[in-house]
């Protein structure tokens, strides 16, 4: 039953023939490879969430310059000099948020995206919808060294 409703999928193009969903990598070195590659995939999902983390208090922080500008701009007296140097300098501060904003967070975020994006398709590629042989994992376990990503830039 299980490979008459699996022949449909593959015919509809919705799953494979099971073939490849059956690969049994037996080679402690493949196997050691895909360890490393999912630890390195891992570890670039952490560097992605607090990028992105930073990302959203710096975009928070901006906003709220942002709103703060919009709400002071019509209340200024422009006859009265100690607020308008305080008006400039609350705009001289948002335009330097917009900076760290626009030339570094954004732009260190997206960079990180993408080096995982392309980290995690290479990964999945090699190994995505393998299975280890038992003695091929503990193998490989035994002697697993992943050293550094030569994807992971500093």
């Amino acid at each position: 039953m299980r490979q008459a409703w699996l022949a449909g999928l593959a015919a509809l193009g919705l799953a494979g023939t099971g073939a490849e969903a059956q690969v049994v990598v037996t080679d402690p070195a493949v196997v050691g490879w895909c360890l490393c590659g999912q630890r390195f995939v891992d570890a670039l999902y952490a560097r992605v969430e607090a990028a992105q983390r930073d990302y959203e208090d710096a975009h928070a922080r901006l906003q709220a310059l942002d709103n703060r500008v919009n709400d002071t701009r019509p209340t200024v007296d422009t006859d009265d000099p100690g607020q308008v140097d305080a008006f400039r300098r609350l705009v001289r501060e948002d335009e330097i948020e917009n900076a760290h904003f626009f030339n570094d967070v954004l732009p260190h975020q997206q960079a990180l995206v993408a080096r995982y994006n392309r980290r995690l398709t290479r990964y999945t590629a090699a190994c995505g919808g393998r299975s280890f042989e038992a003695d091929a994992l503990a193998q490989a376990k035994a002697t697993l060294s992943c050293g550094v990503d030569q994807d992971d830039e500093p």
